[in-house]
């Protein structure tokens, strides 16, 4: 709390009963006040009251989860921190109670959606401190019950411009720009958290209006998340994005990008593509043959074919292959106004192969070898 009179600042701490109700003993003169409440988890909350000489019931509203780092704001931080922890419970490692925002000690899509509906937000910013020295005329002359003469005027004497300036370094902000946090799957592999989930990709933007192609390469971490930050997309606006793995095909899309972080969802990675030449043909199959059955520890290994990220080459891998054999992924996104390269289409489906490697490639695909 703070004196609206003199800017004179108290801190209370307290714990709420089952109805949201505290009880503080402030030991307060009557008088008007700003206050302030937060809960380590949510942004704080504040206005101004007058509080007599009983008992005062003030109404603070509704606390806005999702704060897990405790900085009064609701930003990638956050973000991160219930990422890591997604899915998990006391009794898993790595259990982080912070990003537990219901308080059922699961941190769950229940406590994604706290982050959701209140990212990009801060609270009310903490009270400043007087400068040393301003609060003294008050507390030099106590209140004196016992003379008619006494007047209120001493109060009035602190200068309101000193006490009552707050300084905005105190009040957590939110960088200015464009974020986008892209999350895709890669099938065949362990379920997330995974370290088999996360691999090395190149995501691309490029504004349908036209403009600059953006790249951004970087590796996914264990769930399957990206951030391509607001230094490389230079605006709001509708972007078309393609995303690659070096052994998957590419796979596209558009997304209204907006001032702040933007989750995109880009799907599930086809595995296949030991060439990376965004297609799963007969180059493909003779990579995986050619390393069929070996490991790291073995002559001739080649990681390349290496679709479940399990550190052999087995059959796992050559049904990764087999299945999505002959599809082709994502075109590259073309400067506007001009049309996808020869053969593949605008919406990113898969493009067959010339019908005469088809067609040989599934007769290698049923020999042995």
């Amino acid at each position: 709390m703070r004196s609206v009179a003199n800017g004179t600042v108290w801190d209370y701490e307290s714990v709420t009963d089952d109805y949201g109700f505290y009880t503080v003993p402030t030991n307060l003169l009557p008088g008007s006040f700003d206050w302030r409440v937060k809960n380590s988890q949510t942004l704080a909350n504040g206005d101004t009251t007058n509080l007599n000489d009983s008992t005062n019931n003030v109404d603070m509203g509704t606390l806005r989860e999702g704060d897990a780092n405790n900085d009064n704001a609701i930003s990638i931080i956050d973000f991160n921190m219930l990422k890591v922890t997604y899915g998990k419970g006391p009794q898993d490692p790595g259990y982080d109670p912070r990003a537990d925002f219901t308080g059922d000690s699961a941190v769950n899509i229940q406590d994604f959606n706290m982050v959701k509906i209140n990212y990009g937000q801060s609270g009310t910013p903490q009270f400043t401190t007087p400068t040393p020295g301003t609060t003294s005329t008050p507390s030099s002359t106590p209140i004196s019950t016992n003379t008619p003469t006494n007047t209120p005027t001493n109060i009035p004497t602190d200068t309101a411009t000193s006490t009552l300036t707050e300084t905005p370094t105190n009040t957590p902000t939110i960088a200015a720009g464009v974020n986008m946090i892209g999350h895709v799957t890669i099938a065949g592999r362990s379920a997330p958290p995974s370290v088999r989930q996360s691999v090395l990709v190149t995501v691309e933007l490029r504004l349908q209006t036209g403009g600059s192609l953006i790249s951004y390469s970087g590796y996914t971490d264990n769930y399957g998340y990206i951030t391509v930050t607001g230094g490389l997309i230079p605006a709001p606006g509708t972007y078309n994005w393609r995303i690659k793995n070096p052994q998957t095909l590419a796979l596209s899309g558009n997304a209204t990008l907006a001032t702040g972080d933007n989750q995109v969802e880009m799907g599930i990675f086809k595995e296949g593509d030991a060439s990376n030449d965004n297609a799963i043909s007969i180059i493909d199959f003779n990579i995986v043959k050619v390393t069929y059955g070996k490991g790291p520890q073995d002559p001739g290994y080649d990681p390349r074919a290496d679709f479940t990220g399990d550190d052999a080459i087995n059959i796992q891998d050559f049904n990764a292959l087999k299945v999505n054999y002959g599809q082709s992924g994502a075109p590259p996104i073309t400067p506007f106004n001009l049309p996808p390269p020869k053969g593949q289409g605008t919406t990113g489906e898969a493009a067959k192969l010339p019908p005469r490697f088809y067609i040989w490639g599934i007769a290698l695909l049923r020999t042995k070898w």
